[in-house]
């Protein structure tokens, strides 16, 4: 009994140190400068959007592995990376989010929050990703953001209250 309960523990410590952070998206990782997301983006052949904030960047043409987003926007706040929202158009009806979601159980444990086959976030310390398919009518696009917490709580109160300005 005393070495299965410790067996147990052990293999619980290592699989709860195994599980991989959050740290970004697209080479890109959260607290870097615009201007360094700018190069790396850059990089990989990212072409940019006109944008009306200063504290976005809009970017086509720019590929995370096998998956191909529409386009991708990077938000700061203070000149930091907080978030980093992907557009997906899923001509699978669904199918990609399937992987999608298969991908992220597998790297970081079942999901944090699981609303429904639509809606699934998982939080690995201070940072979490967000997988949402929006299905409308002969259309399937799919939200992917990573967030770091802090970051990104600063800039969704920005943008709050910015939608409030006349």
């Amino acid at each position: 009994m005393k070495r299965f309960i410790c067996s147990l523990l052990i293999l619980l410590s290592v699989a709860g140190f195994s599980q991989d952070k959050i740290t970004g998206a697209l080479g890109l990782t959260f607290g870097i400068s615009k201007e360094t997301a700018k190069n790396i983006i850059l990089k990989q052949g990212g072409v940019f959007m006109p944008v009306d904030d200063n504290n976005q960047l809009s970017v086509q043409n720019i590929s995370e592995g096998e998956m191909n987003p529409r386009f991708i926007v990077c938000y700061f706040h203070n000149d930091s990376l907080g978030m980093i929202s992907l557009y997906f158009y899923d001509s699978d009806k669904g199918f990609k989010m399937l992987r999608l979601s298969d991908i992220f159980s597998s790297k970081y444990g079942e999901p944090t929050m699981n609303i429904s086959s639509k809606f699934k976030v998982w939080d690995v310390e201070d940072n979490s990703i967000t997988l949402a398919l929006i299905a409308e009518p002969k259309n399937y696009n799919i939200l992917l953001i990573y967030s770091n917490d802090k970051l990104a709580k600063r800039i969704t109160d920005k943008l709050k209250l910015e939608d409030l300005k006349f």
